[in-house]
């Protein structure tokens, strides 16, 4: 066994190391760990429970194994899974299936697509990312063939592609995802005019038609 301990004032901190048994009167672990399944132990109590013991590893334990830090569960890795906790529902934990739990999760992103709605509204844009191949935005038509040739939308990645790589980028799916939206509203804009257009050439028409009748 080895054991540091510093005595200040009433307070009494201690570092052990240590596989063996420890009896009741020399550490109390509970509830943190079993007392057989400490290995390492950095406790700020000098006698009764460590339950708030400020680091421990316990790699035998069968319910709190792994490494935890502070008594509140701040940190810890257990059975499996990676939790940091704070006390209430907002937590973040990765459990040993894959599943990742968290309140929010933000994404560190590279140019937000605006470059689609600058290229459509500007002409020195659209010629500057057309020039340096930055952006080539597409016709319906064109989208039209490019989606029946190869089954899935210009721009995004392939399912074959996606199997092959073994996983996702989020933050490139995610910008994707928000340039075809803004190509999408574009696409709208420009049914909308031409629905607009067929409309007041048909009410044209109708006024025709009445003043000939007339």
């Amino acid at each position: 066994m080895f054991e540091l301990t510093k005595q200040n004032g009433s307070t009494t901190s201690r570092l052990y190391f240590d596989s063996r048994f420890y009896t009741t009167s020399h550490l109390n672990l509970n509830p943190i760990i079993r007392q057989n399944d400490a290995g390492i132990i950095f406790s700020d109590q000098n006698t009764s429970s460590n339950s708030s013991a400020g680091f421990v590893i316990a790699p035998n334990s069968s319910t709190k194994s792994g490494i935890r830090i502070s008594s509140t569960g701040d940190l810890e890795i257990s059975n499996g899974s990676f939790s940091i906790v704070n006390g209430t529902t907002n937590q973040f934990k990765i459990n040993n299936s894959g599943f990742l739990i968290a309140r929010q999760i933000d994404v560190h992103l590279n140019t937000i697509p605006d470059y689609v709605f600058h290229s459509a509204f500007d002409k020195d844009s659209a010629n500057h990312y057309y020039k340096t191949g930055f952006y080539k935005p597409l016709t319906l038509k064109q989208v039209d063939t490019f989606v029946q040739k190869n089954r899935h939308l210009p721009g995004i990645k392939s399912a074959a592609e996606y199997k092959n790589v073994g996983s996702i980028n989020m933050g490139e799916l995610q910008l994707s995802m928000l340039q075809k939206i803004e190509e999408l509203t574009l696409y709208n804009i420009q049914l909308m005019k031409e629905l607009e257009e067929l409309n007041r050439k048909q009410t044209e028409l109708e006024q025709k038609l009445l003043t000939l009748k007339n």
